[in-house]
């Protein structure tokens, strides 16, 4: 691994000031893997962002190509001192480069930004004085816009709920969108990111910030969420799968899919935290967990039905409809795909 520091310069995107000689407020955690498409977009936008003095930005960056490698370096000549770029050699997990970052990160708090989404430049900022004024709160959350297509300002407004209107229903749904802040000091209570997950890891982390600490939503959307269908969080079996450990891990049983029950257990280490391959018990970081759990057994029944249901019904109309056009090899195929055998 190599870490690359950038050199300031004035020409070309939007003039900054050099950093001072202080340790930064945010740090920004981008995750960088065959990104080329998006990188000039990414600091364009990256260049618009206010406050930026007080903002270190870490990309953390796999296996980078030749032509990536010439267009974060001449983009970090232009954005001055606030880059730092960690070249990681052999790619690794999503959840591991994040802790990675995690631990170089020199901000009191901690922002993602994902090189296919775009942040309103107001966002870490608007973020920042959430957690300076809510001293209590650990983590704060906030509205996007979902695009189906990149760089489009139109799109689907997803609103999330006020933590104090139902922090009980925060215990069971995810509503940390992909703009999340929070402060670096949470993660001695609650652990990192488990990296046995390849797209549920943020969800998971989110559970135990919520059993240990309070929220707090920022006020206005923080930026454009990219969904093509394409991404971690939208890859099939694996996401579903993922989602019934987490179900499970935390004792949201009426939601579990039955379906994936198989696949959870066979791949996944329920009721550990994966960091650098060394597990760690759940129970370190939720108090009484173990009758948490029991507590909740009695949700199981409800789960068992409904789900399977939910999710089977317009899987099986699909299935019936591939039987009319491409025949029952291909309704097989489909079928174990379905089920993530």
């Amino acid at each position: 691994m190599v870490e690359k520091l950038s050199i300031s310069d004035t020409s070309g995107y939007e003039k900054l000031d050099k950093m001072k000689a202080k340790k930064p407020t945010i740090t920004v955690l981008t995750s960088l893997y065959r990104c080329e498409k998006y990188l000039n977009s990414y600091f364009q936008h990256l260049s618009k962002t206010s406050g930026l003095d007080e903002v270190e930005i870490l990309l953390l960056h796999n296996e980078p190509t030749n032509k990536e490698l010439e267009v974060v370096e001449s983009c970090m000549l232009l954005l001055g001192k606030c880059v730092r770029h960690i070249v990681i050699e052999k790619r690794e997990s999503y959840y591991k480069s994040l802790n990675r970052g995690v631990d170089l990160a020199e901000g009191k708090y901690i922002a993602i930004w994902n090189v296919d989404d775009i942040r309103m430049p107001d966002s870490l900022q608007r973020q920042a004085l959430t957690l300076d004024q809510y001293t209590d709160v650990g983590f704060t959350y906030g509205d996007t816009i979902e695009t189906p297509e990149y760089g489009k300002i139109e799109g689907k407004f997803c609103c999330h709920p006020e933590y104090e209107e139902n922090p009980t229903e925060f215990l069971r749904s995810y509503f940390g969108s992909c703009f999340p802040m929070w402060r670096k000091s949470i993660h001695e209570r609650v652990g990192y990111f488990d990296e046995q997950l390849f797209s549920g890891g943020d969800f998971d982390f989110w559970l135990r910030v919520v059993h240990l600490s309070r929220l707090k939503k920022t006020k206005g959307p923080l930026g454009y969420f990219l969904n093509e269908g394409k991404g971690l969080s939208t890859v099939g079996w694996r996401n579903a799968a993922e989602r019934t450990v987490i179900e499970l891990r935390y004792g949201i049983f009426d939601k579990i899919n039955f379906l994936f029950l198989y696949s959870a257990i066979k791949n996944y280490r329920i009721h550990s935290i994966f960091r650098d391959g060394i597990p760690y018990k759940i129970s370190k970081y939720i108090p009484n967990y173990s009758v948490c759990l029991l507590k909740r057994l009695p949700l199981f029944p409800w789960g068992m039905v409904k789900y399977p249901l939910v999710y089977l019904i317009p899987k099986l109309a699909k299935i019936i409809h591939l039987s009319f056009t491409l025949g029952p090899r291909a309704v097989i195929h489909k079928l174990f795909k379905i089920l993530g055998l």
